[in-house]
């Protein structure tokens, strides 16, 4: 897409947000003493994501992305199970969990 290859860094490995808001905070503030980043995730993970970039040290502005619209009118089969509600409900339990773990870490 243009970018030189030696202008593009990499965290390396990581497993999950906290661990990646580290390895960009440490990376970061070899080049600056307040390292400043735009904070690309989506929106509905957001809140987590800038919670644990800015507990990081890195003074955050956020860019959210991938939004879900809500839908314009109710039908009978919107209360019948299925695996695209089945998915967003898993989506939905794993963010929660997430923030609720992190919170009561950072105690």
């Amino acid at each position: 897409m243009g970018v030189p290859p030696e202008r593009v860094t990499t965290t390396g490995a990581v497993v999950n947000t906290a661990e990646e808001a580290a390895a960009v905070s440490a990376q970061l503030s070899r080049l600056s003493a307040s390292p400043r980043i735009i904070l690309v995730t989506s929106a509905f993970h957001m809140p987590r994501a800038m919670r644990l970039f800015t507990r990081a040290g890195l003074t955050v502005t956020p860019f959210p992305v991938d939004f879900s619209d809500a839908q314009d009118s109710l039908s009978i089969l919107d209360f019948l199970p299925g695996a695209g509600s089945l998915a967003q409900t898993q989506v939905a339990l794993r963010e929660l969990y997430g923030r609720a773990y992190y919170r009561w870490v950072a105690r």
